[in-house]
């Protein structure tokens, strides 16, 4: 049985599904769970903190100071979400796994160190955008492009991987029919060009799947949060790539074009303390310039919410955080936090003849709360706005 709170969740989703079909405005919209006005007392929220996050401390020194953190994180989002509810800023924000770092630590995590040296792949090809029209509006979700959220960790930077094999699962599937989790831990135990935990690169990762053969499924070469020994097998690979292309530098209108023709694109952006605590609605942060490019991710489709345009993103940061793992993130706003600067997908998905498991699968063990997420995300956006007004156009 769906637990309480779960089903309060999907009764709350439904219902603003239903309110967003009698909106013109809205595309592709996205159900919001009710935002609280008021936090428990912090006591409390810390407890339930540290239980739903299993957080653990080396000593009580150490706890006291997070708890410490904890709270002023907690009170920032309290104002944050006051400005919110007086429709003083575009989004809303949430406590997550992250609530007990400081914003310096917080942005000194850089899983694309190299990026900010160049922007220009060094493997992938130009991407000339057809003569196609873009539709109005794309959900990949959907359209079942997508797999699970997934989660690398807090101590393993890997973002990299993680946007790597959602665009490749993206274009298998459009190849296939066939939606299979692929592995990230093949890229960060195997890929030489890149640096496993301490970051790597979208381009030179296709680059090793193209040249290696290939790519095995998470379930044949599960995630583990940390590099080891290169335990790759060409007989269970999946699929392969032939290369990538690359959309024009800075371009939010070749991204368009490029998500609503070919599928899930993965993307470099900059991320700032905002970002880290977004909880829901169109992240508008004007201050995130893009100029460090430090974090990778999925663009899995676009639309426009009350006059607003936005990319519909997913994260690699569990389904606990933002909308159950993904954001909405300005669009058309001068390419806040860098969207168009360094985005690029797979070409030519192969599929192996090879033992690998070519199912449905995923990146391991899913809870029951995971599960009903998954489920009721796809259920949500299956009957989005964004399919109606692409049936009529």
């Amino acid at each position: 049985m769906v637990p309480l709170s779960i089903a309060s969740f999907l009764v709350i989703a439904v219902i603003t599904v239903q309110q967003s079909l009698l909106s013109d405005a809205a595309c592709g919209s996205f159900p919001l769970p009710q935002i609280r006005r008021n936090f428990q007392p912090y006591d409390q929220a810390w407890q339930n903190f540290t239980r739903t996050y299993r957080k653990q401390y080396a000593n009580s020194s150490e706890e006291e100071y997070r708890r410490g953190v904890f709270v002023d994180n907690v009170k920032q989002i309290e104002e944050h979400n006051r400005q919110y509810l007086s429709n003083e800023t575009s989004f809303w924000m949430a406590i997550n796994e992250f609530a007990d770092m400081t914003a310096v630590e917080l942005i000194s995590d850089d899983c694309i160190p190299e990026l900010n040296r160049r922007r220009r792949s060094v493997s992938c090809e130009q991407h000339v955008p057809s003569t196609e029209q873009p539709m109005p509006c794309a959900d990949w979700l959907a359209e079942g492009y997508v797999t699970a959220v997934k989660n690398q960790g807090r101590e393993c930077g890997a973002c990299w991987a993680f946007s790597t094999t959602g665009s490749v699962e993206g274009q298998h599937f459009k190849s296939t029919g066939s939606l299979v989790s692929l592995s990230e831990q093949q890229l960060v135990d195997c890929d030489t060009s890149n640096y496993g935990c301490k970051g790597g690169l979208m381009d030179k990762a296709f680059s090793h799947i193209n040249t290696v053969g290939g790519i095995m499924s998470s379930a044949d070469y599960p995630y583990r949060e940390e590099k080891g020994s290169c335990r790759f097998d060409k007989h269970r690979v999946v699929t392969t790539v032939s290369g990538c292309k690359q959309i024009s530098e800075g371009s939010e209108t070749d991204l368009l074009h490029a998500v609503s023709t070919v599928g899930p694109v993965a993307a470099a952006i900059e991320i700032l303390d905002s970002f880290r605590k977004y909880g829901g609605d169109v992240y508008i942060d004007d201050s995130c310039s893009g100029n460090k490019l430090d974090h990778a991710v999925l663009v899995v489709g676009y639309g426009t919410e009350d006059g607003t345009d936005y990319w519909l993103v997913k994260n690699s940061w569990g389904s606990e955080w933002g909308m159950m793992g993904y954001i909405r993130m300005a669009r058309n706003r001068n390419n806040m936090c860098g969207i168009a600067s360094y985005a690029m997908f797979p070409t030519t998905t192969t599929v192996s003849s090879s033992n690998g498991k070519n199912g449905n699968s995923t990146d391991g063990p899913a809870s029951s709360v995971s599960d009903v997420h998954a489920s009721a995300h796809a259920f949500i956006l299956s009957i989005s706005i964004c399919f109606i007004l692409n049936a009529l156009k």
